[in-house]
């Protein structure tokens, strides 16, 4: 079998570098807010779908003599961003843990506390959700919130 040419027109390029360069700056990002191997794992295969879907669109839409162009790019663009999301959504839910990379109870508490809190008010937070009360003091302690949270004076926390 022959090798298939793929053209790429000039206006195509521009458009991909820049979802391309867009793509992987997400990745960073991503990649700099989770510890977890997975999620690193995850995000440098995903960098590596955008080039093959427009190549695979390309030929699609012309089997004979496929050509890249705006469309095209547009195209793979919004099918890679549907095919990351959904591969993160996927893996949180299997692996228990939320955008913060914290596991659920902890993602629970995060989220019901505000901006500015004591630690009394953590505490209630922590009663109120059905876990131990101490469990924001332990977490802060063993550096599950290390990220998320500053004590900003003596029992006062503020988010970051």
């Amino acid at each position: 079998m022959a090798a298939i040419h793929i053209s790429m027109d000039a206006e195509a390029k521009n458009t991909y570098r820049g979802y391309y360069k867009e793509n992987l700056k997400e990745a960073n990002k991503r990649i700099l807010n989770k510890a977890e191997q997975y999620v690193i794992g995850t995000e440098a295969k995903m960098s590596a779908y955008f080039p093959r879907l427009v190549q695979l669109l390309a030929i699609i839409n012309n089997p004979t003599t496929p050509t890249i162009n705006v469309k095209v790019v547009e195209d793979a663009y919004t099918l890679y961003k549907y095919f990351a999301q959904s591969t993160m959504k996927i893996i949180s839910k299997l692996t228990d843990e939320i955008d913060t990379g914290l596991p659920q109870s902890l993602e629970l508490l995060y989220q019901s506390l505000p901006e500015t809190f004591t630690r009394k008010e953590a505490q209630a937070n922590c009663t109120r959700l059905n876990l131990d009360e101490r469990k924001f003091d332990v977490s802060m302690r063993r550096k599950d919130f290390k990220a998320l949270f500053r004590k900003i004076e003596y029992g006062v926390y503020q988010k970051l």
